[in-house]
């Protein structure tokens, strides 16, 4: 919240607005992404609050509406959060890794599209 909030975006506000399928608040979402300049505490939180939007919005309104409101973003943003979401994936054991990473591509093409690559003209990654 204390980074957010100078930043332009009030998480305690926002967050109820984005729970009830608020499209607009969603995209503010997401274009905070591009505020972080390195990958720190509070990018490592932001990546939680977007893997739990993730996971929440799948579940009440369905995949389709999240990559919706992603699809409209510019490629700095839709890039900075795929990022965000591929980000854990990394950080799997090795023996895990590829196969988990082909299981997630195959599962949300839209999400990571097959031109996707992680970290792609994105410093903090």
């Amino acid at each position: 919240m204390k980074f957010a909030r100078p930043r332009g975006f009030d998480l305690e506000s926002e967050m109820p607005r984005i729970e009830k399928k608020d499209e607009d608040a969603l995209a503010r979402l997401f274009r905070l992404s591009l505020k972080f300049k390195r990958f720190d505490r509070n990018a490592r939180t932001y990546g939680q609050i977007m893997y739990s939007c993730w996971l929440r919005f799948g579940e009440a309104y369905g995949v389709d509406l999240y990559l919706k409101v992603l699809d409209r973003q510019s490629d700095d943003v839709q890039q900075r959060v795929r990022d965000f979401l591929y980000y854990p994936l990394l950080r799997m054991p090795k023996e895990k890794r590829k196969e988990n990473q082909d299981e997630i591509r195959k599962m949300y093409p839209r999400l990571f599209p097959a031109d996707f690559r992680f970290g792609r003209n994105d410093p903090i990654f």
